[in-house]
């Protein structure tokens, strides 16, 4: 089936080999110059899951790039069914409130990050919604600077939208990444997928 002419694409890409926590800081130590020890059995594992998760990334992004005429790529979901929500765990926030405990983004999605190969959907400059609500992305301000120069008609993100429950503790780092990116361009709107009808 040709797709080159898609310019809507929603889909949900899980799977990918990521690095936990403590894999990224190995990786970074032993690719930090002047690192010249042999490399633990441990650590070779490491850094073989490194470039097979960069491999993975770089895949599905160079698939995605080809698709040059999307204008519309949602690549997130609402993982969060409302009954079951609102049934959740409790816990106390930083400030003292008690806020639901709701299920976690996805681990495996991609990274989103220019690091993991982000830069390779410069190709399409025809973007005008961008979304990636609930995936485990490591999107940051340097991610945030690329996608404001890189697709200039962007109008639309889905993932960095205010929480709109209130028994939802405020993510501080996705209020943050939204004032940034609204600084850098003010034309875009933000949304969410999460709707509270129930």
């Amino acid at each position: 089936m040709d797709c080159m002419g898609l310019e809507w694409l929603t889909c949900r890409i899980e799977g990918l080999d990521r690095l936990t926590h403590v894999e990224e800081e190995t990786v970074a130590q032993i690719m930090a110059p002047g690192h010249s020890a042999d490399l633990s059995e441990e650590e070779t594992g490491v850094v073989e899951k490194f470039n097979r998760c960069r491999a993975q990334h770089h895949g599905v992004y160079d698939r995605l790039a080809s698709l040059t005429r999307l204008k519309h790529l949602d690549l997130g979901y609402e993982n969060r069914n409302p009954w079951t929500f609102k049934g959740g765990d409790r816990y106390v926030g930083e400030d003292g409130e008690y806020y639901l405990q709701y299920a976690p983004p996805m681990f495996d999605t991609l990274g989103l990050t220019l690091e993991s190969g982000l830069g390779r959907l410069g190709a399409l400059r025809n973007l005008e919604m961008f979304g990636f609500e609930c995936l485990n992305h490591k999107i940051g301000k340097t991610e945030m600077d690329w996608m404001a120069k890189s697709w200039p008609k962007l109008s639309l993100i889905y993932g960095l939208d205010y929480e709109r429950l209130t028994d939802i503790e405020h993510d501080k780092e996705r209020m943050a990444l939204r004032e940034y990116f609204t600084k850098l361009r003010p034309d875009v709107v933000h949304d969410s997928l999460f709707h509270d009808d129930f």
